[in-house]
């Protein structure tokens, strides 16, 4: 099997990528943007992932976690006003993160 090469191309492309879309992109987001309603971004989005640590605390027969974490979706969800604030954590219902990687290790 051959090694993956990085091409010149491949690093050209990823060079004006970050350059010209991505870096205008990011800095736009944060410069019109106030902390408050990045953060409230932020949250969301650690709420929706919340099912993928469920997932995977599941299949790790990790019961305990996986309760703490439908605990957390269910709190931030609701309680949260569909995830905007975390206050699970405030509560000390910490998140319990786990990804697929660590699920196939324990699997096999």
């Amino acid at each position: 099997m051959t090694p993956l090469r990085l091409e010149p191309g491949d690093v050209r492309f990823n060079y004006y990528f970050d350059k010209f879309i991505y870096l205008p992109i990011v800095n736009t987001y944060e410069f019109i943007l106030p902390d408050y309603v990045e953060k409230r971004i932020s949250n969301f989005v650690d709420n929706v992932y919340e099912f993928n640590n469920f997932t995977n605390n599941l299949l790790q027969l990790k019961f305990k976690e996986t309760g703490i974490t439908l605990s957390r979706f269910a709190i931030n969800t609701t309680v949260g006003v569909a995830g905007l604030w975390d206050p699970a954590s405030e509560w000390g219902c910490n998140r319990k993160t786990e990804d697929f990687g660590q699920t196939l290790a324990i699997t096999g």
